[in-house]
């Protein structure tokens, strides 16, 4: 997912500054969808050993207070990865 570099409509940047101030800077990637929808992307090690229904309603939880309800459907999808989910550990 890479961010792009069109104008972008205030609700990504709201949601995308609110997620990082939890998950830290960097963590958050976004893509366009299509019209005003995007998808997200965390990536933490806040979600280490946190089961995925609890990592989704953590997330949620600040889409619903920062993201007007006009413009939630906009959010098409939220991935939540742990840091250690992306790598594979070296064998010797």
């Amino acid at each position: 997912m890479g961010n792009a570099s069109l104008e972008l409509p205030s609700f990504v940047t709201s949601l995308v500054a609110a997620l990082e101030a939890v998950y830290g800077l960097g963590c958050v990637a976004y893509e366009h969808v299509r019209d005003e929808r995007y998808r997200f992307e965390i990536v933490s090690k806040l979600f280490n050993s946190m089961p995925h229904p609890k990592r989704q309603r953590a997330v949620w939880d600040i889409v619903s207070k920062v993201v007007d309800k006009t413009q939630l459907l906009n959010v098409a999808m939220i991935l939540t990865i742990a840091d250690d989910e992306l790598y594979e550990p070296q064998s010797e």
